[in-house]
Parts: C-alpha cells; structure tokens; sequence
C-alpha cells in the first residue's frame, strides 16, 4: 500500500470509531426519548465529523451531582442549598415572606 491509502484508511477507521463512540453515548444516556435517540443517531452516521462532535457536546454529563449549587465563580459559591432561598441577598427569601 502506498502512503496516502494509509493515510485514508487511518482517517476513516478514525471517524468510524469517533461515531461508534457517539453512537455508544447516545444509547446509554437517559437525556432523550427513543424519537430523539434516532435522530441523533442518523445526524452521527449523514454528518460524520461535526454530527459525532455535535452529539458528544450534548451527552456531556455534568460534573456536578447536584445541580442546585452555585458555579465556582459565582458571587453566592459555597452557599450549599438554594433550594430554600439560602443565600439570598436581600435575606427574606425569593417572596419576602
């Protein structure tokens, strides 16, 4: 084999198992419906490169466990529940009550 048939073969066994890795994301992750899964997979498989990198953006999970907490540069990082209104600023709750 010559240089560049390596060179493409390298680069499509690449884009292969980027979508089968996309692919593997998108059926174990519990973010869509059936409906939504399909389409994802059809976006991976017609637009290889960008639909397998668009998809993987999406099935991200998220670093944190608990998604009522303030981000690390918020004013309010380190108030531990903002479920209640803890941390507010003017101290008297969402409401004033």
């Amino acid at each position: 084999m010559d240089l560049l048939t390596e060179i493409l073969l390298g680069v499509f066994g690449g884009v292969i198992a980027c979508n089968l890795y996309a692919c593997f994301r998108v059926a174990t992750s519990d973010s869509f419906e059936r409906k939504q899964k399909y389409m994802q997979f059809i976006l991976i498989w017609l637009v290889p490169v960008v639909g397998a990198a668009v998809v993987y953006v999406f099935t991200r999970e998220s670093k944190s466990s608990d998604v009522r907490r303030y981000r690390s540069g918020s004013a309010l990082f380190g108030v531990e529940d903002i479920s209640n209104g803890a941390g507010d600023y003017f101290g008297d709750g969402h409401f004033g009550d």
